[in-house]
């Protein structure tokens, strides 16, 4: 790794970091707002030192348990169910032990915090990681209306091949293709859309699409054939 891309690695850590450690505070207090309806002056002082209390040891094993799910050093413009599934677990374990420390440490707290708290820091922590997807999507989306040369594809194939050649199209900042419409053979599939692409029928549909959109290349997203037409 090259000492700049490491360099950079270290400051999306480290800004990883930091907002995470914001977002727990932030979901800690905004749990004791909530449970008292909005008004922050209706909260109990002993629930106020509770949360300031713990949250030095929250912050230590919240970012334990973050690192074993491999949330500091996922690549999260490829991010998929599998890293939301440990975004979930993470959080909820995190905020598991978060409640069973303070019951540990004999520190008061109201019943229905431990919801509140998952729930709020769950949305947070999701939203800063899948957030990076969506503004990477939507800057290729308009840096494709400005691309000229860009070639108009078909895929041959609605399945997870095709998807996955979609996904990286959108994804990818040097994308030079356009995926217009899929071609598959399972009639189940047509008229049915995968990542806004239309699955416009069988191989019959082939020449009508081609015209239809004016594609330029087919690629061919099936296992078992791997060639370009």
């Amino acid at each position: 790794m090259k000492k700049t891309e490491k360099h950079a690695l270290t400051v999306r850590i480290a800004l990883l970091v930091m907002l995470d450690i914001l977002f727990m505070q932030v979901a800690s207090f905004a749990s004791l707002w909530i449970r008292h309806e909005f008004d922050f002056q209706a909260v109990e002082e002993t629930f106020i030192h509770t949360v300031w209390r713990y949250m030095p040891l929250n912050i230590l094993v919240t970012l334990a348990v973050f690192s074993m799910f491999h949330l500091y050093t996922s690549l999260w413009k490829y991010a998929s169910i599998t890293e939301l599934s440990c975004i979930v677990a993470a959080v909820a374990i995190s905020s598991l032990l978060h409640v069973l420390g303070m019951a540990v440490m004999g520190l008061k707290m109201f019943k229905s915090y431990l919801l509140l708290y998952f729930l709020l820091f769950l949305f947070m922590v999701v939203g800063l990681r899948f957030s990076y997807r969506f503004f990477r999507f939507v800057r290729n989306k308009c840096n494709c209306g400005m691309t000229e040369k860009r070639e108009n594809v078909m895929i041959i194939g609605a399945g997870d091949a095709g998807a996955a050649i979609i996904k990286e199209n959108r994804l990818s900042k040097a994308a030079t293709r356009k995926v217009c419409c899929l071609i598959d053979k399972d009639p189940k599939k047509w008229g049915r859309y995968i990542l806004g692409c239309p699955v416009v029928g069988g191989a019959d549909k082939i020449m009508e699409s081609v015209e239809k959109y004016k594609i330029q290349k087919i690629v061919i997203a099936i296992p078992s054939a791997t060639s370009l037409i």
